[in-house]
C-alpha cells in the first residue's frame, strides 16, 4: 500500500532510529486479525526515544464535548470513519529516517530495514499531524468558501485514543 519502502544497503547509514514494534493477534476479529503496534517511546542506548525529540504541538481541534453539544443543534449532520487516516498522510522524506523498522516474513528469512513513509501510530506528533492534514487544505480553501473552511477546521474530530481490551490503540477515527 506504499506505507513502507525497503532501505537499500548503501543507505543504511542514513537511519536515525528504529521503531520497535510487535503484533497483536485477534483471531476473533473479522476485519483485523493481526495489528502492528509501534513503540516510539522506546529509549535508545542514549536514553532518548523518538517521542522524546518530537515537538508536540498544541491541540488544534475543538474538545469532543463541545463538538457533541454543537452536533445536537444541527438539522443535518454527516459522520464518517476515514479508514487508515494516518496511513494516508505522507511525511517529509528527511523524516522517514527517524521512522525505520526491521522486518522479515519468517524467522528463516534475513532481516530487512524499511522506512515508514506515513504518519505512524505511537508517535507523540501523530494526532497533531492528522488534524493538521485537515486544517491546512481548509486554509487554502478559505478564500473560495469560508463557511466550508470553518466546518472543516471546527467540526471534524480526529480520535486515535480508542483503547481495546489488549491495551493498544484500536484505530483512529475522523468524524
Amino acid at each position: 500500500m506504499g506505507h513502507t519502502v525497503p532501505i537499500a544497503a548503501e543507505d543504511l547509514h542514513k537511519i536515525k532510529y528504529f521503531i520497535p514494534h510487535s503484533c497483536v493477534v485477534k483471531p476473533d476479529s473479522t476485519s483485523t486479525k493481526v495489528r502492528v503496534v509501534f513503540d516510539a517511546s522506546a529509549k535508545t542506548t542514549s536514553g532518548i526515544s523518538l517521542n522524546d525529540i518530537q515537538i508536540v504541538e498544541p491541540t488544534i481541534q475543538r474538545e469532543l464535548f463541545d463538538q457533541l453539544i454543537e452536533f445536537e443543534t444541527h438539522y443535518l449532520v454527516l459522520m464518517a470513519d476515514i479508514a487508515k487516516m494516518y496511513r494516508q498522510i505522507l511525511i517529509a522524506d528527511q523524516d522517514t529516517w527517524l521512522q525505520c523498522i526491521l522486518w522479515r516474513d519468517s524467522p528463516e528469512k534475513p532481516l530487512k530495514a524499511y522506512s515508514l513513509m506515513t504518519v505512524t501510530y505511537g508517535e507523540a506528533s501523530s494526532s497533531f499531524l492528522a488534524c493538521r492534514a485537515l486544517h491546512k487544505p481548509a486554509e487554502k480553501y478559505r478564500e473560495i468558501n469560508p463557511k466550508i473552511a470553518n466546518i472543516i477546521q471546527q467540526s471534524f474530530y480526529v480520535d486515535n485514543r480508542s483503547i481495546n481490551h489488549y491495551g493498544v490503540d484500536e484505530h483512529e477515527t475522523t468524524h
